[in-house]
């Protein structure tokens, strides 16, 4: 956020506003907090708003709130300052290896303020960053940080609700750093012992949970002796809202997710590093498939046509929502967000996606209890292989799709290329086209079928791409192309159409 070039223009603003402009110039994520050791940090954001003029500077001076996020590896006169300033506010600190045990008892004495030495209390600790560049155990990382005579680690940080750390091995050890009111933990995966369970399970309110590693070209090792030993029952996180675990292997969350009841999860985040030549679904964790297949809304992202323009961590995305088996639960409150890695440089995602419908049509993935639908996948696939998917969704009611070109779609929905009694999906009312090119005159014969049959759509919205507006069409064929539009919209209950362009004019990243 930018501080205003002329304080004067804000001289009329209430000191509560600049305070709250003033924090926004110094925020720094919480994930972000280990970019605090730079000294472009301390050294620019801080000595900036204390320039503005003077009335600015007292405000920041007198606002606790502003000097709350501290990096303990700062100069020592630098921390003592902050830590001055921020007088009672609660903290949010990072360390990291470079942190040192005599810097934090040289600097932490239990002396008093008039004596130019301040304490860091760790009952005003809200949020603890730490990372370490070697992989150490957590005894010895207790051991580092634990010497400081005004500090008492243990059973001290009633406050801390954030939590993140990166190299630093949860042991038994890990038992005696147990925060009652932690509600946020991001931990690498590769940190993760079997302790971890027993760890998560002593804090009553964790929110969310984050076991998070970035993704690169070597495989993600599993912790050492990380396999649970059998017949132990799930350990319940009751308060749980909100699950994340990737970039692992599905060898991982097989041995993890079993491990770990949520009953009022609503969110489930992961990604999933797959072994070589295994398809898309194939590597979907073994206790997500049944939620998988009891869905009732499915999305999938994915970009076979041009490799480049969708993220070359990510390119295939499995977004779906299952009913809650939680009673008075809403009917929709679990969401599975899925995300998988290329393992062949995008050489094959043509065929891989084709391989995503096959998946689909077998028993093993089929989601036959599906109302909502979102294909944003470039290409459809041959409409042999969708009519194969689209016969046993009975139920679906809205469909959402963003492809090059909808021909094979409509193929499939025309109910004169089946030769079955029922319909393709007779209970479709909506239908999404927007950003997809078609024929005006196929959907329009589709519309009109569907509804002589008592099937018809009742929402309809498309995009109408530069080749159909009025301005690019020849005088001979416009008024043949208003009545087919006015046929499309007279066969709908909602009608919207856009003019803009189609994905085969755009990047798919613009499209999703």
């Amino acid at each position: 956020m930018d501080v205003p070039d002329n304080p004067d223009t804000t001289s009329h603003f209430p000191n509560e506003i600049i305070a709250e402009i003033l924090e926004n110039v110094v925020h720094t994520e919480f994930a972000s907090m280990q970019d605090l050791i730079e000294p472009g940090h301390y050294a620019s954001k801080w000595t900036l708003i204390l320039s503005i003029c003077r009335r600015w500077s007292e405000i920041a001076l007198a606002s606790p709130d502003i000097w709350s996020s501290i990096h303990l590896c700062w100069p020592r006169d630098i921390v003592i300052t902050f830590l001055r300033r921020s007088q009672s506010a609660p903290l949010s600190v990072a360390l990291n290896q470079d942190f040192v045990q005599d810097f934090l008892a040289a600097a932490f004495d239990d002396v008093p303020l008039d004596a130019g030495h301040t304490v860091l209390a760790l009952g005003r600790m809200r949020k603890l960053n730490v990372e370490w560049n070697v992989r150490m155990g957590y005894g010895e990382f207790l051991l580092n940080i634990t010497q400081a005579p005004a500090i008492d680690w243990q059973g001290s940080l009633a406050l801390l609700s954030h939590f993140r750390s990166r190299n630093i091995l949860f042991t038994p050890d890990t038992l005696m750093f147990v925060p009652e009111s932690l509600r946020y933990a991001n931990i690498g995966p590769a940190d993760v012992g079997i302790h971890i369970i027993d760890f998560l399970s002593t804090t009553p309110v964790l929110h969310t949970l984050e076991l998070e590693e970035r993704i690169d070209d070597d495989s993600i090792p599993l912790p050492a002796g990380f396999t649970f030993p059998p017949n132990v029952p799930p350990t319940p996180l009751h308060s749980l809202k909100r699950l994340r675990i990737g970039w692992m292997q599905t060898e991982y969350l097989n041995q993890i997710l079993p491990r770990i009841s949520c009953p009022a999860v609503s969110h489930i985040s992961l990604s999933i590093k797959r072994d070589e030549y295994s398809t898309v679904l194939e590597s979907l964790p073994l206790s997500c498939i049944d939620d998988f297949r009891s869905s009732t809304a499915l999305s999938i992202f994915g970009d076979p046509w041009n490799r480049f323009s969708t993220n070359p961590e990510s390119p295939f995305i499995i977004h779906w929502t299952t009913p809650s088996a939680t009673p008075g639960a809403d009917p929709d409150a679990i969401e599975h967000r899925v995300e998988f890695n290329e393992w062949d440089a995008g050489e094959h995602r043509w065929d891989e996606m084709d391989h995503i419908f096959y998946d689909l049509t077998s028993d093993a993935y089929s989601c036959v209890h599906l109302t909502r639908l979102n294909l944003s996948i470039t290409r459809l696939p041959y409409p042999t292989l969708l009519f194969k998917f689209l016969t046993p969704l009975v139920k679906l009611e809205e469909l959402i799709v963003r492809v090059v070109h909808v021909a094979p779609l409509l193929v499939v929905l025309d109910p004169r290329n089946s030769d079955r009694p029922n319909l393709i999906c007779p209970a479709l009312i909506k239908i999404d086209l927007r950003k997809s090119a078609f024929e005006p005159s196929d959907l329009a014969e589709v519309l009109e079928e569907r509804e002589a049959r008592e099937c018809g759509v009742k929402e309809l919205k498309i995009t109408i791409g530069e080749q159909l507006q009025e301005a690019n069409v020849p005088v001979h064929d416009l008024q043949g192309l208003r009545e087919i539009f006015d046929k499309i919209r007279g066969s709908v209950e909602v009608y919207e159409a856009e003019e803009g362009g189609w994905i085969a004019n755009e990047h798919m990243e613009e499209v999703l």
